[in-house]
C-alpha cells in the first residue's frame, strides 16, 4: 500500500508539474496571438479583447483615443521596397512608445495604422502627445532606411469626458 502510495504521490507531481508547463505555454501562446510580429506592439485581436473586458460604467477621467495613420506609406513600399516599409513600420512603433506612459495601450491595427489608448488624458494632453509622435516622425533620420526617405503621419483624436460610459467611449 505504501509502495501505491508513494507512486500515486509522483504522479501527481509529475502532473502538476506538466500542468504548470502547459499553462505556461497556453499563456506563452496567447502573448504571440495578441501581438504584431513585425513591430511588437499590440494587434486587433488584443484590442478587441480589452474592449469587450470594458465595463459598462462612467469613466472615472478623461479618456482619449488617437489613429496614427502613415501618409503616402504605399509610396514607400513602391519607391524604397517592402524591406524600407517594414523597418519604417519597426521604427514608428519604437517612436510610439517613446510618447506613451505604462498604462496607455498602442495597437497597430492595420498595415500603416496604430491606435493609441490613452486613459486619463483630456483632449489637449493627447493632441501635445501626438504632436510630439509626428515631430519625432518628420525629425526622424529616415535616411539610415533609405537614402531620401521622408516619413510624415496624421492623426485623429477623440477624447470622452469623465462620466462618459466607457465602452461606449471607446466604439466611436
Amino acid at each position: 500500500l505504501e509502495e501505491v502510495l508513494a507512486q500515486l504521490a509522483q504522479a501527481h507531481a509529475e502532473l502538476q508539474e506538466r500542468t504548470a508547463q502547459l499553462e505556461a505555454l497556453q499563456a506563452q501562446l496567447r502573448e504571440q496571438a495578441d501581438r504584431d510580429a513585425l513591430t511588437g506592439l499590440h494587434n486587433r485581436r488584443h484590442l478587441a479583447r480589452r474592449m469587450d473586458r470594458l465595463p459598462v460604467e462612467p469613466l472615472q477621467g478623461p479618456l482619449s483615443v488617437a489613429i496614427l495613420d502613415l501618409d503616402h506609406f504605399k509610396t514607400i513600399n513602391d519607391r524604397y521596397g517592402h524591406a524600407a516599409g517594414d523597418k519604417v513600420l519597426v521604427r514608428t512603433a519604437a517612436l510610439l512608445r517613446s510618447v506613451v506612459r505604462g498604462s496607455d495601450l498602442i495597437a497597430r491595427t492595420g498595415g500603416e495604422e496604430f491606435l493609441l489608448v490613452l486613459p486619463q488624458t483630456g483632449a489637449s494632453e493627447a493632441r501635445e502627445a501626438c504632436e510630439r509622435l509626428l515631430s519625432k516622425l518628420r525629425d526622424e533620420t529616415w535616411a539610415r532606411v533609405a537614402p531620401g526617405l521622408r516619413v510624415t503621419g496624421s492623426v485623429g483624436i477623440a477624447t470622452a469626458l469623465e462620466g462618459a460610459d466607457s465602452a461606449a467611449a471607446l466604439e466611436r
